[in-house]
């Protein structure tokens, strides 16, 4: 399983199956571990991502790897956040990063964002789940499991949980992209999130970033 949490426009998945659209983009190929009888193309994908407005570029790309040789599995949560609880979640809209592909929107506002947009901030509700008790529903315990967290600054909330809950074990690669400048969460829950990922590593789950 290949899970990307905040897929954006699939450049994720693309960069780890080695489909990236430009020469540029493989060159940063994410520093998974994979074990040597795994082709990346066995993987199952699930790409989940909280901000409708790539649910175009995803459902391409879904087409497009379902009719490729040999065909890759993919399963789209679209207009969905990840997060420690399921119900429906406030989504504070990146309307500014034009440059950037939007790629901001958070599930808390950044400090300012309310004067670089005209007007402030647009707030979307959106529907969250539960990521551990998803993963705790759809890997097996022979799964090899990788990881993608791109969250802007919801890994400070989903780490503690994925340690606190034990789903953690089902994971053996996870790639925490950090966002640490992110000032709409606190220092306590930034330092608990590195906590739990150095209880993690202290596990066993591979945690390049770290």
């Amino acid at each position: 399983m290949f899970v990307d949490l905040g897929a954006h426009f699939g450049d994720a998945v693309r960069n780890f199956l080695g489909r990236c659209k430009t020469e540029s983009e493989c060159q940063l190929q994410e520093p998974v571990q994979i074990p040597w009888f795994i082709a990346r193309e066995d993987f199952v994908i699930y790409m989940f991502e909280a901000d409708h407005r790539f649910t175009p570029d995803l459902q391409n790309l879904t087409a497009e790897l379902a009719e490729s040789e040999p065909p890759i599995k993919v399963w789209l949560r679209d207009a969905t956040a990840v997060h420690n609880q399921d119900g429906d979640i406030d989504l504070f809209v990146d309307e500014w990063s034009h440059d950037n592909a939007y790629w901001a929107s958070s599930i808390r506002p950044w400090d300012g964002w309310a004067i670089r947009s005209d007007p402030a901030v647009p707030v979307r509700k959106v529907q969250a789940i539960d990521f551990a008790r998803w993963l705790e529903l759809t890997a097996r315990p022979d799964d090899y499991v990788v990881v993608n967290l791109d969250l802007e600054g919801a890994e400070f909330v989903i780490l503690p949980h994925l340690w606190e809950s034990r789903a953690f074990r089902l994971i053996d690669s996870l790639l925490v992209h950090w966002h640490d400048n992110h000032n709409g969460f606190s220092p306590a829950e930034k330092d608990a999130a590195k906590m739990a990922v150095v209880n993690m590593i202290k596990a066993g789950v591979h945690i390049p970033y770290f």
